[in-house]
């Protein structure tokens, strides 16, 4: 889980930045202020400890470049601004992003998936060999995922969710090209734009209808992948 907090004097910008917070798995808004002052001392004594703080620059009292190079150590920061010129200072001081308003649900997802990065092991031949770690819905923790539990993968928005054998589901911050890219091609097959199946657990194949182990509902292959799972059913054919 990410704790984000918000520094801003505007209540429109505040209301935008807790819907697209609560609208994305795995965020939680940890509290939002107004008052910059008031910011710094909660961070710097530790009282509010979040992940990210998305920072306007223009306030009262204490601007928002002044107030990133007081916190800088303590957590990301991350810069919403409509004024494009600050951009260059802002990364100067070492802002993890700089998002220029208005900016959109989706450009907000790039800043997460990148603050979300799953920890992957890379091999020469497969980024991902049998396992891949990701991190938890807590802070701190960090989950193993084995590719063998993994039922297919379903591409929301700028991420991506895993179902798993078990039941349970993992959101991954990664676009499902990127996851892909990633994955063993003798494991796993992208079937359509939207999904990516475990070989493994392929249990019956109607038509264009894939039926995955445990699974009620069949997964429809799109017509421009079906050629692709057909060489792969071709291999693994008998009689």
């Amino acid at each position: 889980m990410i704790n984000c907090m918000i520094v801003e004097d505007e209540q429109h910008s505040i209301d935008l930045l807790e819907r697209y917070i609560e609208r994305t798995p795995g965020l939680s808004l940890l509290a939002y202020d107004k008052n910059p002052l008031n910011a710094f001392a909660d961070i710097s004594t530790k009282q509010l400890e979040p992940d990210v703080v998305f920072l306007d620059i223009n306030m009262p009292g204490l601007t928002g470049l002044d107030l990133a190079k007081q916190i800088i150590s303590f957590t990301k920061v991350v810069f919403t601004s409509a004024h494009s010129k600050y951009g260059v200072k802002a990364f100067d001081i070492g802002a993890f992003d700089f998002l220029e308003k208005p900016f959109t649900y989706e450009r907000f997802l790039q800043t997460i998936r990148r603050l979300n990065e799953p920890i992957v092991k890379h091999h020469q031949e497969s980024a991902i060999n049998d396992f891949f770690f990701i991190k938890g819905n807590k802070k701190g923790i960090v989950e193993r995922v084995d590719l063998d539990n993994i039922l297919y993968i379903e591409s929301s928005h700028n991420y991506a969710v895993l179902y798993l054998s078990d039941g349970s589901k993992q959101t991954i911050y990664m676009s499902l090209a990127e996851i892909e890219g990633a994955l063993p091609k003798d494991k796993f097959l992208r079937i359509q734009r939207s999904y990516i199946v475990n070989l493994k657990k392929i249990q019956k194949i109607e038509g264009n209808m894939i039926y995955l182990q445990s699974l009620k509902e069949p997964i429809n292959c799109g017509s421009l992948y079906k050629e692709s799972l057909l060489e792969v059913i071709k291999k693994q054919l008998l009689g």
